[in-house]
């Protein structure tokens, strides 16, 4: 069971990848985003739905950094699981990261909450991916005009 912790963090660690990708993307939507040739209304909605989708790529990227540095701590405990897995819950209901009816749950829900979360990171970098070619596709198209 603690091969699961190891592998699901350093899994889960590649987040910083992600994140850096997504603030390419970002840049590069931006940069898209300040031709001139664009109609002000679409390039305010353009930025503020690229900014919402970097705001909502890094809270889920600190969402999963968090679970990869606690899965290597406990990784790395000597204790036994059943008391890890009792501290931790205590812990992050003291805190107020968890409700207290998720207390209690099984290593395998919470290692495919895990991955859900990782997955839902990367479906919104290929979000942030798909804009940036649908708005490259946009200035071509308006510079080809322009022509």
């Amino acid at each position: 069971m603690k091969m699961n912790f190891t592998v699901l963090s350093k899994l889960l660690q590649s987040t910083r990848g992600l994140l850096l990708s997504g603030y390419a993307a970002f840049a590069f939507s931006f940069i898209l985003l300040l031709q001139p040739n664009s109609p002000g209304l679409y390039r305010f909605s353009a930025l503020l739905f690229c900014v919402l989708l970097l705001a909502a790529h890094h809270y889920l990227s600190m969402r999963v950094l968090f679970d990869a540095r606690l899965l290597d701590a406990l990784a790395q405990s000597e204790q036994p699981l059943h008391e890890i897995t009792a501290d931790l819950d205590q812990s992050l209901i003291q805190l107020k990261l968890m409700p207290q009816a998720k207390a209690g749950r099984g290593w395998t829900e919470r290692f495919q909450g895990c991955i859900r979360l990782f997955k839902a990171q990367a479906c919104l970098l290929f979000m942030q991916y798909l804009v940036l070619m649908c708005l490259a596709f946009w200035t071509l198209t308006i510079h080809h005009q322009a022509i």
